[in-house]
């Protein structure tokens, strides 16, 4: 909970798999699109929309990388640009990264 202390907007794609879905009551729950037209791969933007939000609004994705179902991976640039929204103000994320070394022969592990 102290992770989501100041945040007041959820976003994520609906058929993600959210272990923490128990804290999900506590926010404003925003559903960003996930669908054929959008190859069941929102756009980094559609996670930081804050149309009808305050501007005192603090939004908070939570994003499976890889998805959970699909095993679409966000990498490089488009990773890069999804942190740069991150890290902008009144903005977070929880990026759930658990499968990503397995499923991404790109990623170096090594020590």
């Amino acid at each position: 909970m102290s992770l989501l202390r100041g945040c007041s907007s959820l976003s994520h794609a609906p058929c993600v798999y959210l272990p923490w879905s128990p804290i999900l009551p506590v926010v404003l729950l925003q559903v960003v699109d996930f669908s054929k037209e959008n190859n069941f791969h929102p756009d980094n933007a559609d996670y930081y929309d804050r149309r009808g939000l305050s501007a005192a609004t603090h939004v908070f994705p939570v994003i499976s990388n890889p998805s959970n179902p699909t095993g679409h991976t966000r990498w490089g640039e488009e990773l890069k640009g999804l942190m740069e929204l991150a890290e902008q103000e009144k903005n977070g994320i929880l990026l759930d990264e658990a499968c990503e070394s397995p499923l991404s022969p790109y990623m170096d592990t090594s020590p």
